[in-house]
C-alpha cells in the first residue's frame, strides 16, 4: 500500500530509468533537442537548438531508410505480416538527462549527434572515454561522430580568458589532430564533395546546406510558410593522430569540381581501428550530408569489416514454453567465440511489476564453434500455476563480458493441461506431461467408442499409461479433475 502520509517524510528520492529497447542492433543515438519543434514556431529557436534538431532528424531519416527506427510507432508487427519487427534504435536526448548519470557502455554502437559550434562538456568527454574504454577483444565498442565542430571546438581550453591549445581529448580519445588551415572552400562547403579514403572508399559524397520550412500559425488559423536557411556548412579539417594503439587513417578528403584532390592537406574525417574499438570522426554535421543513407551504410559496413559486430555468442534462437506444470527453456547458437557459459535467468510478474532476475541454471558454453549447437533444454519446475514468469539468457564470455537475449514471457494458466504423447507412436506405455494432480481420473476410448480403464500412474507431473492390454490403433485419453476435463489422441503400434 502506498505511503500517503507525506508530512512525516524526512527525505525523498526521484529516480529515472532508461529502458533499453535496441536489443538486436544494440545501437544508441546520443543527440540534442530531439523532441524540440522547430517547424511550427513563430520565433527562430536559435542556431544551437535548430542545428541539434536538424542533425538528429537527418540521422533518424537515414536510419529509417534502412528500416531501423527511432520511434516506437514504427515498430509494429502486423498479424498478416510474416516479417519480424523493424530494428529498434534507442535515442538519448542529452538535454533531458542529468550529465553525471549518463552511461553508454551497455551498447555496442554509439552514433553521436550535436548542435552548432560548441564545446563538449567535461561529462560528455568522460562519457565517450568511458564508453570506448569498455571495449575488449572480441566485443568491440564502436563510436561514429559526424560534426563540423567537435575537433576544432575541443582543441583549446580557456586559461585566464585566453584560448590555449589543448588537444588531449581530441588526440587520445578521438584519435584526431586539429588542422587550423581553412577549408578548400573558405566561403562554405555547400555543393562541394568529399572523396572516401579508408572509410567509404572511392565514393564521392556531396555536402549541402539545409533549408528549414517553418509554419507560423496566425490567430485566424492560417499559416505563413517561410523557408529559413540553416547556416552554411563549414566542414572542419583534421589529421589522423597516429601516436597510440591501432591504425588511424584518413576517412574523407576534399575534392575539386573535377573530382581531383585539392592541392593542400584537406582531410575531413579520421577512421581508426583498434583491437578493442572502432572509431569514425567526420568533419561534417549530419544534416549536411546529401545522401545520409549512404553515410550510415558506410559506417555500418566499416564497423562490420573491422569486427565491430563480432560477439562471443551468435544466438540463433531462444524460447521458453509452458510444459504442463513446468517451463522448458531452450536455445541454439550459430557460432561462439571465447564463450564461457550460459546463465538462465528468471523474473516473476507480481501485481503488474517485474521482479529482479535471478539465475536458475548455468550451462557451460562450447568456447569456440562455427557450427549450429542446440543445447539441451533446461526445465524450471519451481513455478506456480496461475503465475507469469519472464525468462532471458545471459551469455557470458571468458573475459566476463555479458550479453543478454530477448526476454520471453510465459503465462502458466490454471486450466488443465495435457501435453502431447511420448513416444508417438507407442507400444508398451505412453507418457503425457500434465498439471493434473494424483486424484485425477483417466479413461481411454478407441476409435469405435469402446471404453478402457487402463492401468496408469500420475507422478511428478506425468501420466504414464500401460498399453499392454491395448491393440494397435488410434485412441483418445480423457483426463478429469474437479470440474475440468481435457483430451489428447495417441497412437498404439504393436
Amino acid at each position: 500500500r502506498p505511503d500517503e502520509n507525506n508530512a512525516n517524510n524526512t527525505a525523498s528520492t526521484i529516480a529515472r530509468f532508461y529502458v533499453k529497447r535496441s536489443l538486436e542492433m544494440n545501437l544508441m543515438v546520443s543527440a540534442e533537442n530531439t523532441d524540440t519543434d522547430i517547424y511550427n514556431v513563430s520565433m527562430d529557436p536559435g542556431n544551437e537548438v535548430e542545428a541539434g534538431k536538424l542533425n538528429f532528424d537527418r540521422l533518424a531519416y537515414g536510419f529509417s531508410r534502412l528500416a531501423w527506427f527511432t520511434n516506437i510507432d514504427n515498430d509494429i508487427m502486423y498479424d498478416d505480416d510474416d516479417m519480424t519487427d523493424s530494428i529498434k534504435i534507442d535515442v538519448f536526448n542529452r538535454n533531458s538527462w542529468e550529465p553525471k548519470s549518463v552511461d553508454y557502455t551497455n551498447y555496442k554502437l554509439l552514433f553521436w549527434s550535436d548542435g552548432n559550434d560548441k564545446k563538449l562538456t567535461r561529462y560528455e568527454k568522460w562519457n565517450m572515454e568511458d564508453y570506448l574504454a569498455e571495449g575488449v577483444i572480441g566485443n568491440k565498442k564502436n563510436l561514429v561522430v559526424s560534426s563540423q565542430e567537435i575537433v576544432p571546438a575541443n582543441s583549446f581550453k580557456i586559461v585566464n580568458s585566453v584560448p590555449v591549445e589543448d588537444q588531449t581529448f581530441v588526440n587520445n580519445v578521438l584519435r584526431c589532430m586539429y588542422n587550423d588551415e581553412l577549408t578548400p572552400w573558405a566561403t562554405g562547403t555547400d555543393g562541394h564533395s568529399l572523396l572516401g579514403e579508408d572509410f567509404d572508399r572511392d565514393q564521392i559524397r556531396e555536402i549541402e546546406k539545409t533549408p528549414v520550412l517553418r509554419y507560423d500559425w496566425n490567430t485566424d488559423g492560417n499559416s505563413n510558410n517561410t523557408i529559413s536557411d540553416d547556416p552554411m556548412p563549414m566542414c572542419s579539417l583534421m589529421d589522423p593522430y597516429t601516436t597510440g594503439p591501432g591504425l588511424a587513417r584518413r576517412a574523407y578528403t576534399a575534392i575539386n569540381n573535377d573530382g581531383q584532390r585539392t592541392e593542400f592537406d584537406s582531410t575531413m574525417g579520421v577512421s581508426t581501428v583498434i583491437l578493442e574499438q572502432n572509431l569514425v570522426v567526420l568533419g561534417v554535421d549530419w544534416r549536411h550530408w546529401k545522401d545520409i543513407e549512404s553515410i550510415i551504410r558506410a559506417a555500418v559496413d566499416y564497423i562490420d569489416k573491422n569486427d565491430g559486430f563480432a560477439i562471443p555468442v551468435e544466438l540463433l534462437s531462444f524460447d521458453a514454453q509452458a510444459v504442463a506444470n513446468k517451463v522448458q527453456i531452450s536455445w541454439s547458437t550459430a557460432s561462439e567465440i571465447n564463450s564461457d557459459r550460459f546463465d538462465v535467468e528468471r523474473a516473476e510478474m507480481l501485481n503488474g511489476m517485474k521482479t529482479s532476475f535471478e539465475t536458475i541454471a548455468t550451462v557451460s558454453a562450447a568456447g569456440k564453434s562455427t557450427e549450429t549447437i542446440n543445447y539441451d533444454p533446461v526445465f524450471d519446475a519451481d513455478v506456480t500455476l496461475g503465475n507469469s514468469y519472464i525468462y532471458r539468457l545471459a551469455m557470458v564470455d571468458a573475459d566476463g563480458v555479458t550479453d543478454y537475449s530477448l526476454e520471453v514471457l510465459v503465462d502458466l494458466g490454471t486450466a488443465l493441461v495435457l501435453d502431447k504423447p511420448t513416444p508417438s507412436p507407442a507400444s508398451s506405455q505412453v507418457t503425457f506431461n500434465t498439471n493434473a494432480d494424483a486424484n485425477a481420473s483417466v479413461t481411454v476410448f478407441n476409435s469405435n467408442g469402446k471404453t478402457f480403464v487402463p492401468e496408469y500412474t500420475i507422478v511428478s507431473g506425468q501420466i504414464v499409461v500401460d498399453l499392454n492390454n491395448m491393440a494397435s490403433g488410434i485412441y483418445t485419453i480423457v483426463v478429469k479433475t474437479n470440474n475440468e476435463m481435457t483430451t489428447r489422441k495417441f497412437t498404439v503400434v504393436k
